[in-house]
């Protein structure tokens, strides 16, 4: 379930606790049930919401999270690949010993 379907169905369920709630306030009963039993269910509704809404935190932290890692091997690879074009001999302006057959790096003299 998203973290969207998930505080959606928050939102449903605080909107019961506030209808019993309503029912609670106005010592309405409805139909066989006592008004008593409806304010029980008002303490109900309002856990299942808190529950849902700590599903959708833990959901969102673990999202922010796998994006934090992602973003940050993007720059990681961001960086190295900048560093790794400035670093080359052509980017320094020498010679690469490799290609040139020298043993020794060009600076040393």
């Amino acid at each position: 379930m998203s973290v969207h379907d998930t505080l959606t169905a928050a939102v449903v369920k605080l909107n019961l606790a506030l209808r019993d709630n309503c029912l609670w306030i106005s010592r309405s009963s409805v139909g066989a049930r006592p008004y008593v039993a409806i304010g029980h269910d008002t303490v109900a509704h309002i856990d299942a919401t808190i529950a849902e809404l700590r599903r959708a935190r833990a959901a969102l932290v673990s999202e922010l999270r796998d994006d934090a890692l992602q973003r940050a091997a993007r720059i990681d690879a961001e960086r190295a690949r900048r560093t790794a074009r400035v670093l080359t001999p052509d980017a320094l302006g020498v010679e690469d010993p490799v290609e040139t057959g020298e043993s020794r790096h060009p600076l040393e003299d």
